[in-house]
């Protein structure tokens, strides 16, 4: 008499097909290069800070975690990519300088060296405060 091999085809499937969906979902968490680091900022009309490094398709920001400045005033920051000669830039967005605002820029075109600019009007204000710059 022979022996039925299909429940254990069905078993081993439904194995397979658990340990693909987990290798999924493991997949799916933040990259390893994701990196973050505080800045501290003072500064009358423009500052840039220090590069950093970013792959392509990679994702950057910045947090702003304490600003002095009465009232919160606009904070245009944007993204720049360093080069050889004119440097780029790769967006801006304004917020206002003051806790929990928050600037992002999605998807890198191209591997290099980024940095932000923090511009504000001109009215001999000092904007002082910290931020965390993520990429």
């Amino acid at each position: 008499m022979p022996i039925d091999s299909r429940p254990w085809r069905r078993i081993i499937r439904v194995g397979a097909a658990a340990i693909c969906a987990a290798t999924l979902v493991l997949g799916q968490g933040t990259p390893a290069s994701a990196t973050s680091r505080t800045v501290s900022f003072e500064f009358l009309h423009t500052l840039e800070t220090k590069p950093f490094p970013l792959k392509y398709g990679g994702k950057s920001g910045l947090l702003i975690t304490k600003c002095i400045a009465s009232p919160a005033k606009n904070l245009k920051v944007t993204l720049w990519r360093s080069r050889v000669g004119l440097d780029t830039a790769m967006g801006s967005q304004t917020i206002n300088c003051k806790a929990k605002q928050r600037a992002e820029f999605l998807q890198a075109p191209l591997n290099g060296s980024y940095y932000f600019e923090l511009k504000k009007i001109e009215d001999g204000e000092l904007f002082k405060g910290t931020a965390v710059i993520s990429y």
